[in-house]
């Protein structure tokens, strides 16, 4: 297993010399965060406003010479590429996690609709096994139209979460919630005419 460096890291030269902290100290505190504008006279400029100087239109041989002996230029270019791809990693991680939130809670807002769906939708009457007589109150109208809207929203939802277009499903709350036609969400009004107080 090899210890080297990352190219961002301080160096050892091929002769074994280690990098002067001196010009890693530039290279990593003013030349590597300039990003990709980066320029070696930007970076001399910048160490001399840092100390109060005038700025300059030449570049030291000194700055330059541990610019081409170190490498800056293929180093800083190389920590560019890994902070873009730490950033894409960690977004792509962030978006991953979000669209499997997104998509449960798709999943269980379908099912507390299909729940609402298949509860009675007429006022039913009967006796049980024992003689005694029963009543099942028919859910209204209002829960129904709640359930549905419950229902595009998880649809929708589960669309965003997968960037796919995906089917939505017709409903007919008098079969307690079979789906009729897979594109459009639909629930029925109903008249109970057999129940008239």
């Amino acid at each position: 297993m090899s210890n080297k460096p990352q190219p961002w890291e301080r160096q050892r030269g091929e002769d074994g010399e280690l990098e002067p902290m001196l010009w890693f100290g530039r290279f990593d505190a003013i030349y590597r965060p300039m990003g990709t504008e980066r320029s070696l006279l930007g970076a001399v400029n910048s160490h001399r406003a840092n100390r109060s100087e005038k700025r300059t239109i030449s570049i030291p041989g000194a700055w330059t010479k541990a610019f081409e002996r170190w490498d800056w230029k293929n180093r800083a270019e190389a920590w560019d590429q890994y902070e873009r791809d730490r950033l894409n990693n960690l977004f792509q991680e962030r978006t991953d996690a979000w669209r499997t939130n997104r998509f449960e809670d798709a999943e269980t807002l379908r099912g507390k609709a299909l729940e609402l769906l298949r509860l009675p939708v007429i006022k039913r009457r009967g006796v049980d096994d024992k003689g005694e007589p029963y009543v099942i109150e028919a859910v209204p109208p209002t829960t129904l139209r709640a359930a549905a809207a419950i229902l595009k929203t998880a649809d929708e939802l589960a669309r965003i979460t997968t960037r796919e277009t995906l089917p939505t499903t017709e409903i007919d709350h008098t079969t307690g919630g079979k789906p009729i036609n897979p594109n459009v969400i639909v629930v029925r009004e109903y008249v109970d005419e057999s129940e008239s107080d």
